[in-house]
C-alpha cells in the first residue's frame, strides 16, 4: 500500500542513546559529525557521443549508398512472368465482361417474368374461385 514516492523516502534516523527523539537525516548527520556532502551519492554521467552527418553522399553516383530496390510485394509482382498487356487482350476482357453482364441481366428478366406469371396465375385462380361464390348469393 502507499504511493511510489513513499518507497523512495528513507525512514528518519533514531539517535541510539535516546529512544524518544526522532531526527531526520540532516540532523542525525550533523550530530554524528558527518558532513552532508559525504553522504550524497555521486551520479556518473556517460561521456558524450558526437556524430558527423555528411550532407553530400560519398557514394558513387551521388546516391545515398543504399540499394534502391522496390518493396518485396512489388518484386514478387515483377517476378511473376505475365504476358505483356495488349490492346487486343483488353478488348477481349471487356467483351467477356459485357457478355457476363448481359447474362446476368437476362437471368433477372427471366426470373421476374416467372414471378409475374406465377402472380398472375394465382390472381386468376383466386378470381375464378370467388366468382361462383358470388353468383350463388
Amino acid at each position: 500500500m502507499g504511493c511510489g514516492s513513499a518507497k523512495a523516502a528513507s525512514p528518519p534516523a533514531v539517535v541510539p542513546n535516546r529512544t524518544d527523539v526522532v531526527m531526520d537525516d540532516d540532523q542525525a548527520a550533523a550530530q554524528n559529525g558527518v558532513a552532508k556532502a559525504a553522504i550524497a551519492r555521486t551520479v556518473e554521467v556517460p561521456k558524450a557521443v558526437a556524430f558527423e552527418v555528411p550532407l553530400e553522399s560519398a557514394a558513387p553516383g551521388g546516391g545515398t549508398g543504399l540499394k534502391s530496390q522496390p518493396p518485396e510485394r512489388l518484386q514478387k509482382q515483377r517476378a511473376a512472368d505475365s504476358p505483356p498487356i495488349t490492346v487486343e487482350a483488353i478488348r477481349e476482357k471487356q467483351a467477356q465482361a459485357e457478355q457476363r453482364r448481359q447474362e446476368v441481366l437476362e437471368e433477372r428478366v427471366r426470373t421476374s417474368r416467372q414471378f409475374a406469371e406465377k402472380a398472375m396465375a394465382a390472381h386468376s385462380t383466386r378470381e375464378q374461385n370467388e366468382e361462383p361464390a358470388g353468383r350463388d348469393a
